[in-house]
């Protein structure tokens, strides 16, 4: 069965509000994570084994990793998490 799609009147406004509302709670929380973190780049993983290990100073990161870069962290042990980031934010 497909799903239920919300269509014309006060509805449409009421989904765009709420996306619109989310949309911006999204942001808000980028730009927050992103003015707390430092931006290690490509260098995460290497950055967060160290951290980890206490090899460097315990601090907040950010920066990029690939699928196999993070499955390789968990299953070390390295705590990880994305950062939500909303589809026009991509390009």
């Amino acid at each position: 069965m497909a799903p239920a799609l919300v269509t014309g009147g006060r509805s449409d406004a009421l989904v765009d509000a709420k996306a619109q509302a989310f949309r911006q709670a999204m942001r808000a929380m980028r730009r927050e994570i992103e003015a707390k973190t430092d931006d290690v780049g490509e260098a995460f993983p290497a950055v967060a084994r160290a951290i980890h290990a206490g090899d460097e100073p315990e601090r907040a990161i950010r920066g990029q990793a690939n699928l196999a870069e993070v499955k390789a962290l968990i299953e070390e042990g390295v705590p990880v998490a994305p950062i939500p980031m909303l589809p026009d934010e991509a390009n």
